[in-house]
C-alpha cells in the first residue's frame, strides 16, 4: 500500500499525455516487479469510476461481478471471462487481453465498440486487492474513455483499500459523482433455466444492451413503441464532432441516418440502423434471414441469437464480429431475441408483439 501515493502522483504526472491513438510507450507506471502468475485467478469487481456516460447513467444499479484471468496457450494473450447480473440476466463475455513489453500493462480491441483500450496494473498485493486504470479510444469517432477499477479476492474490502481507490479516481480527473460501489447480490450463473426472467427486466436488459454496444451518451431508447414516431433531432453543438445517428421515420416506416450534433437527449436517437430497427420494426427485424456479417480473420467471431422463422424459435449462430455487418436479427442474449421477436403461434404468419 506504501506505494500508492507514489504511483498516484506519477499518474498525475502522464496523464495530461493521453492524445492520439494508443500509444506505444507506456502512459501510466505499473507496479514494480508485477508478477502475472500471481495475478492470475479469480477477481470481484467492488468498485469502479469513469467518464462513460452509459457508467454514469447505470452506475447505481452495478452489481458485484467476477472475472477470471487464464493465461492461453500462446505467450502473449491473457484471456479474461466476466460473469455479471444486469436486470435481472447474468451474462459471460471473454475477451483476449494481448501482454506488452510493459510487465502489468495490456491492450485489447473491443469490437462492438470499435475501441482499442489500453489498460494499467497500478497497484495490487495480488492477494486482496488491484487497481486498475484503462484507457478507451473509440476508432471510428476518436471518443475518449477513462476508467478505474478495484478489484478484489472476496467482495468486500477495507475502508483503507477504498480510500486508496477515491485517491485514485481523483488524480485521474474524476469526482464522488464518477464513482459507483457495486452492489453485493451474490454470484450469478449463466444458463440457469430454472430462474425465470421477468418480462420487465428482459424489456430493460433489450434497453442496456443498446447502451452498452454503442457505448454512447446519447443514445436514448424507450420502451414504448409510440416513442418511434417522435420528431428526428440533430441536438445541440456542444463538441467537435457530430455523430452518424439514427431515427425511425414513421412515414416510410425505415430507420434512417443522420448528423447529431451531440447534445440534448432525444427518444428517437439510435446508435446503429440495427438497434432502430429491433425497437421500432420488430415484426421486419425478427423476418429478416439469419446473417453471419462479413468474414474477416482479424476479429473473433462470436455466438449471437437470431429469430427462425422457419421454426418459430430463437436460435444460435456465429456472427463474425464486425459492428456494423449482418442486419437486426442479431440479439446477444437468447432472452433478449425472444423479448423482441416473441414466438408465431400455431397457424398464425404473424410474430407476436410485446405486451
Amino acid at each position: 500500500m506504501e506505494a500508492t501515493a507514489l504511483v498516484i502522483l506519477l499518474v498525475a504526472l502522464v496523464v495530461p499525455l493521453h492524445a492520439g491513438p494508443l500509444p506505444s510507450e507506456p502512459l501510466l507506471p505499473t507496479l514494480e516487479s508485477f508478477d502475472l502468475d500471481r495475478f492470475m485467478g479469480k477477481w470481484y469487481s467492488v468498485a469502479k469510476a469513469s467518464t462513460c456516460p452509459w457508467w454514469l447513467k447505470y452506475k447505481g444499479d452495478s452489481a458485484v461481478g467476477t472475472l477470471v484471468l487464464e493465461k492461453q496457450p500462446t505467450a502473449d494473450t491473457v484471456s479474461l471471462t466476466k460473469t455479471k447480473s444486469r436486470q435481472g440476466i447474468c451474462k459471460q463475455t471473454t475477451y483476449d487481453y494481448h501482454l506488452t513489453q510493459t510487465p502489468g500493462r495490456f491492450q485489447y480491441y473491443f469490437s462492438k465498440w470499435d475501441a482499442d483500450v489500453d489498460t494499467y496494473v497500478v497497484d495490487t498485493n495480488y492477494d486482496e486487492y488491484a487497481l486498475v486504470v484503462r484507457h478507451k479510444h473509440k476508432r471510428n469517432s476518436g471518443e475518449r474513455g477513462t476508467s478505474v477499477e478495484l478489484y478484489g479476492r472476496t467482495p468486500e474490502l477495507q475502508m483503507a483499500v477504498l480510500e486508496d481507490f477515491k485517491r485514485l479516481v481523483t488524480e485521474q480527473g474524476m469526482g464522488e459523482e464518477n464513482i459507483g460501489i457495486m452492489k453485493n447480490k451474490g454470484e450469478c450463473t449463466t444458463g440457469d433455466a430454472d430462474t425465470p426472467v421477468p418480462e420487465r427486466a428482459i424489456r430493460a436488459a433489450v434497453l442496456l444492451q443498446a447502451d452498452e454496444e454503442e457505448g454512447s451518451a446519447w443514445d436514448h431508447i424507450g420502451t414504448d413503441r409510440e416513442e418511434c414516431d417522435g420528431p428526428q433531432d440533430p441536438g445541440g453543438k456542444c463538441g467537435y464532432h457530430a455523430y452518424r445517428r439514427f431515427f425511425h421515420n414513421s412515414t416510410s416506416k425505415t430507420c434512417q441516418s443522420f448528423l447529431f450534433n451531440g447534445c440534448g437527449k432525444f427518444k428517437n436517437n439510435y446508435g446503429s440502423e440495427r438497434l432502430c430497427m429491433q425497437t421500432c420494426q420488430p415484426e421486419v427485424s425478427c423476418k429478416m434471414p439469419l446473417d453471419p456479417g462479413p468474414s474477416d480473420s482479424r476479429l473473433p467471431s462470436q455466438w449471437e441469437w437470431g429469430f427462425d422463422s422457419a421454426t418459430g424459435k430463437c436460435v444460435k449462430f456465429i456472427y463474425s464480429g464486425w459492428t456494423q455487418g449482418g442486419n437486426a436479427n442479431r440479439f446477444s442474449l437468447e432472452n433478449l431475441c425472444e423479448a423482441v421477436c416473441g414466438r408465431l403461434t400455431d397457424g398464425d404468419d404473424e410474430l407476436l408483439k410485446m405486451n
